[in-house]
């Protein structure tokens, strides 16, 4: 599970599109990071800009399943990934518990 949160400058204006592609681009280029596929959709979250992306990938030869959600608010963009073997099912259950109780305040 990671989670992390970056805060810009109220100057810099963040182009959210550009961020949901260096996510991606950044799990993709890591090493040993093989058989990459991924959807991204949009993301009802109280009203925030969100994208959650699904994907799947074999890192040195292991397959992997992940989710994670990225968010703009105020001035930060927030994202919260959940990666896990594909077959552990009891894993994927976990993810879908943690990702269907992410609320805002």
């Amino acid at each position: 599970i990671l989670v992390m949160h970056m805060q810009f400058p109220t100057q810099i204006p963040l182009d959210f599109e550009n961020a949901v592609q260096g996510s991606i681009n950044t799990i993709k280029q890591q090493p040993g990071v093989s058989d990459y596929t991924h959807t991204t959709e949009p993301y009802s979250l109280s009203g925030t800009e969100a994208k959650i992306i699904t994907g799947k990938l074999k890192k040195y030869g292991i397959r992997f399943t992940y989710k994670q959600l990225l968010f703009l608010k105020d001035s930060g963009l927030s994202q919260i990934m959940v990666m896990y073997h594909q077959d552990d099912k009891n894993a994927e259950k976990a993810s879908n518990r943690i990702f269907n109780s992410i609320k805002l305040l």
